[in-house]
């Protein structure tokens, strides 16, 4: 392994909108675990609206079945059973969040449904026999929690569990975890890679190369005295031991491992990144095509290519390039030129710090369409907590547009 290493990191955030509405479809996968004594044969009774689903799917992987409730009916917030038979009240077996019983489907408790296109697992216990596990986490898996140190490397980066295999190097990528801020996880499970966790020395790594490294005594070890290049290695098998989650927060030092949640502590879910906005309306027509005065036929159609794909650097700062298309409404080199660098008379420029969230995908996003009129985002809310939506890029710095000196 490498040695530790400075870097300066430069990222892309993906921009992606999403909509919905109160009657959506129960968008969810749901993998279920049948009772060795049921046939392939099963149905989903949605109490929401008296209405029955049945299956007939060869198991997956470990006897799994898999299901996408968004395109097999349910509606979001309806609640529903899993039933032995098709469309028999009387005498159905039923498994619900109480249990394996006999009974009709509509009388007792049933599971909600959580919606957010997540996969949930649906099975007997496998601690608790007759009582029913339906939860995002895998059973009988072991998890590992790790909470990345706050600095750039780490909080740009996607933790990777780096380990030997047979006398290969592996590298597996570790996810989001949904339930908390900042906390990233690995799972170790059948029909995953890797399905148990590895019996050999491991690091962390805040990316598939190690510009940084985390080992078993977590920021104990100041790198200029790791022995050999690189931190103590730790074996996972070893701490797990006979427990199945496992937290290591490397900020505590040698003393980072535990086996009590620690998802309380928050880490960073949130960046500022720095970001200039010029507003340049007083110039040209803001890449959409118009009539002169932009009358009725504003806003039909976006002329693209008018900058280049690739940036290039300016005095140390990225910056857009003049393309020269053939298609310009207006747009010359001299006015792009003017649009994008302090031009007195012709734009205002404004510092804007543009808060980006950690997205399900793990990567940084900003979405004027999730900007709250408070200036934070919020990728999967509705900003009630924050004042509300702002309705598309009009973040607070640029609310003086109206009046704005553009002679000074």
């Amino acid at each position: 392994m490498n040695p530790f290493k400075k870097f300066v990191l430069i990222f892309s955030a993906a921009l992606a909108f999403f909509a919905g509405n109160a009657t959506a479809a129960c968008n969810i996968t749901l993998l279920i675990q049948l009772p060795q004594s049921w046939s392939a044969s099963f149905s989903i009774f949605e109490r929401g609206n008296n209405s029955w689903h049945p299956y007939t799917y060869s198991p997956g992987a470990n006897g799994w079945f898999s299901v996408n409730m968004s395109s097999h009916g349910g509606n979001a917030g309806n609640s529903f059973v899993i039933a032995q038979n098709n469309n028999a009240y009387d005498g159905n077996t039923i498994i619900g969040p109480d249990g394996i019983r006999t009974g009709r489907p509509d009388n007792g408790q049933a599971f909600t449904c959580p919606g957010g296109g997540a996969t949930y697992y649906l099975t007997e216990s496998p601690s608790t026999p007759g009582q029913i596990y339906f939860s995002q986490d895998i059973p009988n898996a072991y998890n590992l929690y790790f909470l990345p140190p706050g600095d750039d490397v780490w909080t740009l980066g996607t933790p990777h569990l780096v380990y030997m295999d047979g006398g290969n190097l592996k590298k597996s990528p570790m996810r989001l975890d949904a339930s908390s801020c900042g906390w990233y996880r690995i799972t170790f499970a059948d029909g995953l890679t890797p399905a148990t966790p590895p019996n050999d020395f491991a690091l962390i790594w805040p990316g598939p190369d190690p510009l940084d490294q985390v080992g078993l005594l977590g920021l104990d070890e100041d790198p200029e005295n790791w022995p050999e290049g690189e931190p103590t290695p730790f074996n996972l098998v070893t701490l797990f031991g006979d427990d199945r989650d496992l937290y290591f927060v490397p900020a505590d030092g040698a003393g980072g491992w535990h086996k009590t949640d620690q998802r309380s502590r928050d880490g960073i879910c949130s960046y500022t990144f720095a970001a200039i906005i010029y507003d340049t309306d007083i110039v040209n027509t803001s890449f959409h095509t118009c009539s002169e005065n932009c009358g009725s036929s504003a806003g039909v159609g976006v002329i693209k290519g008018i900058p280049k794909n690739t940036l290039v650097l300016e005095d140390g700062v990225p910056k857009m390039e003049w393309n020269n298309p053939s298609s310009t409404d207006g747009w010359t080199k001299q006015n792009f030129d003017d649009a994008f660098r302090p031009t007195p008379g012709k734009n205002v420029m404004r510092c804007y710090d543009m808060p980006f969230k950690r997205n399900a995908s793990g990567l940084w996003e900003y979405n004027s369409d999730k900007l709250c009129a408070n200036g934070v985002m919020d990728l999967n809310g509705n900003c009630s907590s924050h004042g509300g939506y702002m309705g598309g890029f009009f973040p607070p710095e640029l609310q003086t547009r109206g009046t704005a000196d553009y002679n000074n």
